[in-house]
């Protein structure tokens, strides 16, 4: 994976040549170490080009100064700081707890780790089982990177990075805790606390001398408040420890968390100005609405013209995990598409699966990712050009946040927004959206118009496509469709059997799924599923029994696919 920097640093920000490796890397030079209570500024180098969100100051003021060792500087693979960094390296150097206001992509994890590690080298080297560093973030691909970052940093040292994340083997990680140097963990919030609870890791956080909170927001978000607080009751006391948490935004439960975490006399730093346009106030947004059938077929359209661009590179957002993998399989077996890498990362991946797919798309110059909610925020893939979104979102909220993988540190982006007839009331008329620069497409009418070739190009692409594909895939996107939508029956104004028919018609005339044994009925589901959906007794069902689903029979069988989960639907209740 690359840094999780944004684009800014990424392609403005070029990397120093690496100085030869000195051993040992890490050790302790108390005396090189100017005060760092000194208030002189740092040597700033005026660049006519410089990048949104860069500032001025070097990594090597802070080296030159003695703020940083040898070893550490010559680790950090840019030589501007961006704003977030400039701003937090002295008051952390400095021991003090530090509440970070700054936007996703900014910089924010070389703003922690880089004045963490500085400090965790001063001191003499802790015994193996010691964590002196306790990193928690909201999603296990967010953790993955920015341990990874942490192992760049700490390349050649004694000192090493773990990760502690759901999605593997709990008990191969609990060894690997208890026999491998720990001196940063990074982990998810439920993981974690099945850590402390399970795996005796309670007593090893009484050692924390740094405990971080990254992307606070989207943790407080996914409900994690709890067991943050149990957390935070586990690490070493508040006053005998150094606390940083940053986040985008600052609301009334991020100040609640910030004041049972850090101490009253933190401080408090925001790179984000009353004037700063957020991205989805200032990137082009465009909207369609068609009918159901047709959103693959426009879909289709404007893929294959955006395939034309030099370097075109999108995010695909689905309302669920089963529609995001449905979709990938579809426009990866279109002829004309498959120039441009396809990519796909969703909750039915394996968690190794989905770090393939993650440092695919990150590493590739254009590509085309098929993703649900899990890359909506926290993972950071540089140079999106556009962002689609297919279906309405869950709220105005997650829209912005998916918008927001585009235009990121000041680059160019563009997001386009394609509901189905029946959502466009329920979502459009929102005030948190009308006050959205969101426009109707300019060729809107033109990409839905069944008299336009282009239209009837796309169109027979993607009936000839579903014909050939796997009726599993489909069984899978129609149960997840169905389980989502439950949720808006109020907001569209539909009954049960609205939900139902509507489900039908994406099944058989859009996804055009057939039977194996030959009958028109749409895909069959488990009595337990019906009625968790509250839809028992709702006409136009294919209700059949559990042993219906053994082996290969009307469904298809539920095998495992393409490292898919392999359970029937009842045990795959979870849409997204």
């Amino acid at each position: 994976m690359s840094a999780p920097q944004g684009p800014a640093q990424a392609s403005r920000n070029r990397r120093r040549p690496r100085r030869p490796q000195q051993q040992p890397p890490y050790a302790p030079q108390p005396a090189r170490i100017a005060p760092l209570s000194t208030s002189a500024p740092l040597a700033t180098t005026e660049s006519s080009d410089k990048s949104a969100y860069l500032s001025n100051a070097k990594f090597s003021d802070f080296f030159s100064r003695g703020l940083l060792t040898k070893a550490l500087f010559e680790r950090i693979p840019f030589e501007y700081c961006t704003e977030v960094q400039e701003k937090t390296l002295l008051p952390i150097l400095e021991g003090r707890d530090v509440f970070g206001q700054a936007k996703t992509g900014t910089g924010k994890t070389i703003a922690f780790l880089v004045p963490a590690i500085e400090r965790l080298a001063r001191r003499p080297v802790p015994p193996p089982e010691v964590i002196s560093i306790l990193v928690i973030a909201p999603t296990r691909e967010l953790c993955l990177q920015i341990e990874k970052e942490a192992k760049m940093l700490f390349e050649g040292s004694v000192y090493r990075a773990q990760s502690a994340i759901g999605g593997v083997n709990i008990k191969t990680q609990r060894q690997n805790l208890l026999r491998q140097r720990s001196d940063v963990l990074i982990a998810t919030p439920g993981r974690l606390v099945d850590h402390i609870e399970n795996s005796n890791l309670g007593p090893r956080l009484k050692s924390v001398q740094t405990f971080i909170m990254d992307e606070a927001d989207r943790l407080l978000d996914e409900g994690f408040q709890k067991s943050l607080i149990q957390i935070a009751n586990q690490v070493t006391p508040k006053n005998d420890r150094q606390t940083l948490l940053f986040s985008a935004t600052v609301d009334k439960k991020i100040r609640e968390i910030a004041h049972v975490v850090l101490k009253d006399k933190h401080e408090f730093i925001t790179t984000i100005s009353e004037n700063d346009e957020a991205t989805h106030e200032h990137v082009t947004q465009d909207y369609i609405v068609a009918p159901l059938a047709k959103i693959d077929t426009v879909l289709l359209t404007l893929l294959r013209r955006a395939a034309q661009e030099p370097f075109p590179k999108i995010i695909i957002f689905y309302c669920t995990a089963r529609g995001a993998a449905l979709a990938y399989d579809l426009f990866k077996a279109i002829p004309d598409l498959q120039h441009i890498p396809m990519f796909e990362i969703h909750s039915r991946l394996s968690q190794s699966a989905r770090i393939k797919q993650a440092d695919g798309f990150k590493t590739s110059l254009k590509g085309i990712l098929f993703s649900s909610d899990v890359t909506a925020r926290g993972m950071d893939f540089p140079s999106i050009t556009a962002v689609y979104q297919i279906g309405i979102p869950s709220s105005p909220e997650q829209y912005i946040h998916r918008l927001g993988r585009t235009a990121r540190a000041g680059a160019a982006g563009y997001g386009v927004l394609i509901l189905a007839d029946f959502e466009e009331r329920a979502f459009l008329t929102r005030k948190e959206v009308r006050e959205l620069p969101l426009k109707p497409h300019p060729e809107a009418q033109q990409l839905t118009d069944e008299t336009n070739p282009e239209f009837m190009h796309s169109k027979e692409t993607v009936v000839r496509t579903y014909d050939a594909m796997d009726p599993v895939a489909k069984s899978q996107a129609y149960q997840a469709f169905m389980g989502y939508y439950n949720g808006f029956q109020k907001q569209f104004g539909w009954t049960k059997e609205d939900l139902v028919q509507t489900a039908n018609s994406l099944a058989l005339d859009v996804m055009r799924y057939r039977n194996t044994d030959g009958t028109n009925n749409p895909p069959p589901l488990l009595a337990k599923t019906v009625g968790m959906m509250g839809l028992r007794g709702v006409a136009g069902l294919n209700i059949v029994k559990p042993q219906r689903f053994d082996g290969a029979q009307a469904s298809g069988g539920y095998t495992a696919q393409n490292g898919r989960g392999s359970a029937p639907p009842a045990k795959r209740q979870r849409a997204a």
